[in-house]
C-alpha cells in the first residue's frame, strides 16, 4: 500500500510561459494527482497566464493561486488557504535558489526543489533531477547535508496513465513495420515557429502519412499554424489535448522537443526524433542520442527543415533502427517514477515539523 499524505499541506510553484512552455507545470501536475491520491491537499501558485498555456490546469484537484510576487505572496496564499503555514513547498523553477527557498521556510515547513541545470544553491530537503545520467554526486555540494536527492530517469514524472497503457504501446512498436503517423509535439509554446516547419518537412518525407502537430491554444491561431492546416490534408492542429498518451500510442514516429516529454516518449518506447529548443534541453538531447534512445537534429534556422527531412526518411525506411530505438528508450523510464518520488515525500519526517 503507498504512503499515506493524509491532511498533508502541500503548495506547488510552478510557471508556464511562451517562453518557458508549460513542461514545469506539467511535470508537477502529475506529482500532484499522486499526492492527491495519497489525501494532500494541494495548491498551485503560479504566474499570471500561466493556465491559458497549461488548461489541464483547470481540471486538476488543486486550487490555483495566480501572483506576480511568488515570493512576497505564499505565506499569505498558505494563510488564506488554511489558517497555518504549508507542511511542504514544491519549488520548479530555474529563477529560485538557496536565498529564495530560504525566505520560503516562512510559507512552509519543509522545501522540495525540482531541477534540470544542477547550477546553483538550494536550501532544500529534498532535491528531485529526472534527468538520465543524473546521480546524488551531481547535486551534493549545492544542497544541506540532510537534504535527499533523487536523480536519474527512474524518477520521471509521468501521469498514471503512461504506465498502465505501456505493455499495450510496447506491443505495438512490435507489430508495426511502417510509419503511418507522426506526432509534433515541441511544447505547449510554438517556439520561433517550429512545429509548423517539423510538420512540413515530416509531409515531405512521407507524403502518405497523417500527422498530428499538438500546439498550445493560443497558438493554433498563428499564420503558419493556419497555412498549414489548410495547405496539408492529412495534417491535424490540436489543441488542448485530454489524451496525450493515446496520441503517442497510435504514432509510429515522434519529433518532439528534448524536455519533460522525452520521458513519455521513451515510457511508450516511441521512435523520436529530438529538436533542441532551450540551451537547458541540450543535454537531455545528448544523453538520449548516446543512448540510442532518440535521435538529434541540430541544425540552423535555415537548414532545420532540410536536416528534419533527411532524419524523418532515414529512420521511417528502417524498421529494424525504429524498433531498436523504441526498445532503448523504454529501457530507460518505466513509467513509475511519480510514486517512487512521492513515497519520498510520504518518508519526509513530519514529526519533526512543529504545526
Amino acid at each position: 500500500m503507498s504512503s499515506s499524505l493524509h491532511d498533508k499541506r502541500i503548495l506547488i510553484c510552478a510557471d508556464a510561459s511562451p517562453v518557458i512552455g508549460g513542461g514545469h507545470v506539467m511535470r508537477c501536475l502529475a506529482l500532484s494527482t499522486e499526492l492527491h491520491r495519497r489525501g494532500a491537499d494541494i495548491a498551485f501558485v503560479t504566474a499570471p497566464g500561466t493556465e491559458a498555456i497549461v488548461p489541464a490546469l483547470r481540471n486538476s484537484n488543486s486550487r490555483i493561486h495566480e501572483t506576480a510576487s511568488l515570493f512576497a505572496d505564499c505565506t499569505a496564499i498558505a494563510d488564506a488557504q488554511w489558517g497555518a503555514a504549508a507542511d511542504l513547498a514544491i519549488i520548479d523553477n530555474y529563477a529560485v535558489a538557496a536565498p529564495e527557498e530560504r525566505f520560503l521556510r516562512n510559507a512552509a515547513a519543509r522545501i522540495m526543489v525540482i531541477d534540470d541545470l544542477a547550477d546553483r544553491a538550494h536550501d532544500c530537503d529534498l532535491l528531485l533531477d529526472q534527468n538520465l545520467g543524473r546521480t546524488a554526486d551531481t547535486y551534493r555540494a549545492l544542497v544541506p547535508p540532510h537534504c535527499k536527492i533523487l536523480a536519474g530517469s527512474t524518477f520521471a514524472l509521468l501521469r498514471p496513465e503512461f504506465a498502465s497503457r505501456r505493455p499495450a504501446a510496447l506491443g505495438r512498436r512490435l507489430s508495426h513495420d511502417h510509419v503511418r503517423r507522426v506526432i509534433v509535439s515541441l511544447g505547449l509554446s510554438d517556439v520561433a515557429g517550429i512545429s509548423a516547419i517539423a510538420a512540413r518537412a515530416a509531409a515531405a518525407a512521407l507524403p502518405d502519412a497523417a500527422i498530428d502537430v499538438v500546439v498550445a491554444p493560443a497558438a493554433t491561431g498563428s499564420p503558419e499554424i493556419v497555412a498549414l492546416a489548410d495547405e496539408l490534408p492529412l495534417v491535424r492542429v490540436l489543441s488542448s489535448v485530454e489524451d496525450m498518451c493515446g496520441l503517442m500510442i497510435a504514432a509510429d514516429l515522434s519529433i518532439g522537443a528534448a524536455g519533460s516529454s522525452s520521458w513519455e516518449r521513451c515510457c511508450l518506447g516511441l521512435p523520436s526524433i529530438l529538436v533542441v529548443l532551450a540551451e537547458n534541453q541540450r543535454q537531455v538531447a545528448a544523453r538520449l542520442d548516446a543512448a540510442r534512445a532518440a535521435c538529434v537534429v541540430v541544425a540552423p534556422a535555415h537548414c532545420m527543415a532540410r536536416q528534419l527531412t533527411a532524419s524523418v526518411a532515414r529512420l521511417a525506411s528502417d524498421h529494424a533502427a525504429r524498433t531498436a530505438m523504441s526498445q532503448h528508450a523504454a529501457s530507460l523510464v518505466d513509467g513509475q517514477g511519480v510514486e517512487r518520488v512521492a513515497s519520498a515525500i510520504a518518508d519526509i519526517p513530519w514529526s519533526a515539523i512543529s504545526r
